[in-house]
C-alpha cells in the first residue's frame, strides 16, 4: 500500500487555544489552515475548495453551525461530505440546532486527537479511490 498523501486540513474556530493544539498535533503530518471566524472560513474555501476535511464550530459568533450548513448547501454544496462539526462543549451531547437531514460526522470536546487523525486518514482515501 502506498503511503498515505498529507491531507489539507481546514479548522473553522474562534477558540485560539483549543484551535492552535489542534493545528499544532496535526501539522506534522497535514497542511493545516485555520479560519478564526465562519466569514474567513468561506472566504478559504471560496478560494480554494480542496480540503479532505473541514472542521467547523457549532458555536462561532455571528454565525450557528446551522447557518454555515445553510451557506454551504448554497454555495459549496460539494463541501458538505467533508465537513465535521466540532463542539467544545464536553459530555456526550451536542449543543445542536442542525436539522436531523445533516449527516455530517459531529464531535463533542474534550477532543479525541486519534479519532479526528482516523476522520482525516478515512476522507483522504475516499478520496484518492
Amino acid at each position: 500500500m502506498a503511503p498515505r498523501r498529507r491531507g489539507r486540513v481546514l479548522i473553522v474556530d474562534d477558540e485560539r487555544t483549543s484551535t492552535h493544539a489542534l493545528a499544532e498535533a496535526l501539522g506534522p503530518a497535514h497542511d493545516v489552515v485555520v479560519a478564526p471566524s465562519a466569514a474567513e472560513g468561506f472566504k478559504r474555501l471560496r478560494e480554494n475548495a480542496d480540503f479532505d476535511v473541514v472542521f467547523c464550530n457549532l458555536t462561532l459568533p455571528q454565525t450557528s453551525g446551522k447557518d454555515f450548513d445553510e451557506i454551504l448547501q448554497r454555495e459549496l454544496p460539494n463541501i458538505l461530505e467533508r465537513l465535521v462539526f466540532l463542539s467544545d462543549q464536553t459530555g456526550t451531547s451536542l449543543p445542536l440546532e442542525l436539522p436531523d437531514r445533516v449527516p455530517n460526522q459531529k464531535l463533542a470536546g474534550p477532543l479525541n486527537l486519534a479519532e479526528i487523525s482516523s476522520l482525516i486518514a478515512q476522507s483522504i482515501d475516499s478520496a484518492d479511490s
